[in-house]
């Protein structure tokens, strides 16, 4: 039995010394979120708000004597802002792209006549671009959060067609154009929080996409967007 000046009992040196490394053993077992960082489930809702990744999109709709009908976008991207005055209401803006290139312009499909399947008139190339605004409702069950959002704008369309040399005896040349038509995007999605200021997102949506300069005033397309990417939040509110 080992006492103090003071006649209290002393705890052992090897003792005291056992109980420090088993405390500093557990705080290292915990993940350093749990040590250092705010419980993600109990975080506020931010006021801003940024994403950006991948975008695929897939072209749904049927368009006659084009070759772009029902046709995949593989390459693309997305970059979003938003501002949440509310706790359940932001204001989103969004700048996208989509990418595809070598689309094969089938003259037996364009004409709907199987006997000329196979033969290519040319390639096209195609991209689009869009800038868009809109509103997004959302609710934060911890460190989840679905939102729905309905974005409308500008949609930018260059394409360039190269004609195959079956194209040339038939008199076509490279041509190519820009366009900008009017879309409407309704989607919807999930963002995770991962810490404090770093989430993952998830999301869908279906553009309508309106051809003003066309002659036929049902000239329009649809397409379905699958996007993917990081999330950055902070302001909490």
């Amino acid at each position: 039995m080992v006492f103090d000046v003071a006649g209290n009992r002393a705890i052992p040196a090897e003792v005291e010394r056992e109980r420090r490394r088993n405390k500093t053993g557990s705080l290292l077992a915990l993940p350093p979120s749990a040590v250092f960082a705010q419980d993600v489930n109990t975080m506020p809702v931010p006021k801003i708000e940024a994403s950006a990744g991948y975008a695929f999109m897939r072209d749904m709709s049927k368009r006659e004597l084009t070759g772009f009908d029902h046709v995949n976008f593989p390459a693309g991207w997305y970059a979003t802002g938003a501002f949440n005055p509310t706790d359940w209401l932001g204001l989103v803006g969004e700048a996208a792209g989509n990418y595809r290139n070598n689309v094969n312009f089938d003259l037996g499909e364009m004409l709907e006549t199987p006997d000329l399947t196979g033969l290519s008139v040319g390639t096209g190339d195609v991209h689009l671009y869009s800038a868009l605004g809109g509103v997004r409702i959302f609710r934060k069950f911890g460190r989840v959060v679905p939102f729905g959002q309905v974005l409308a704008g500008i949609v930018h369309v260059r394409t360039t067609e190269t004609p195959s040399a079956l194209g040339n005896e038939f008199g076509l040349v490279v041509e190519k154009t820009t366009d900008n038509n009017f879309g409407i995007q309704p989607g919807g999605g999930v963002t995770v929080y991962l810490t404090e200021n770093l989430g993952v997102r998830l999301a869908a949506d279906y553009r309508s996409t309106i051809d003003f300069n066309s002659e036929d005033r049902n000239d329009y397309y649809n397409a379905l967007r699958i996007v993917g990417g990081f999330n950055l939040q902070w302001s909490p509110r």
